[in-house]
């Protein structure tokens, strides 16, 4: 639906989520399913989809600059690679390996600062459940 009001328009056509906007407004950047591995794009305004590059994203672990598009991908042994796909060079570069102690390490929410210098995203090193007994709670 446009900022200014009026009807929504349909974007994409074979699905889609974890839609994030281009720094100038005119493109939309998506994530398919499992069976449609890669970054999607699509004008804001509506029309064909392409896929910009093939690689199995995080989801929820990518973000948009103006060079490019930052993205973690799941590596074995419990770590996650920060990938780079410059826009300019149509090349992906791994920036660096992020390694978690095992178990259930997590990464969410990945962020890039405006200037691209500085990398946030939340990390859960480990989860655990445990069965508790209330007694006399009535």
């Amino acid at each position: 639906m446009p900022a200014a009001g009026g009807a929504a328009v349909q974007l994409t056509r074979g699905g889609g989520r974890n839609p994030a906007e281009s720094t100038d407004g005119r493109t939309v950047y998506y994530l398919k399913g499992r069976n449609d591995p890669g970054l999607w794009q699509v004008s804001a305004e509506g029309g064909e989809e392409t896929r910009v590059f093939e690689a199995r994203i995080d989801p929820g672990n990518w973000a948009v600059t103006a060079r490019g598009i930052y993205f973690l991908t799941r590596q074995p042994q419990f770590s996650y690679a920060l990938e780079f796909f410059d826009f300019a060079t149509r090349q992906t570069t791994q920036i660096t390996t992020l390694e978690g102690p095992g178990g259930t390490f997590q990464i969410s929410g990945l962020t890039i600062s405006p200037d691209e210098r500085w990398v946030l995203y939340a990390q859960r090193d480990k989860l655990d459940y445990d069965l508790m007994l209330v007694e006399n709670f009535r």
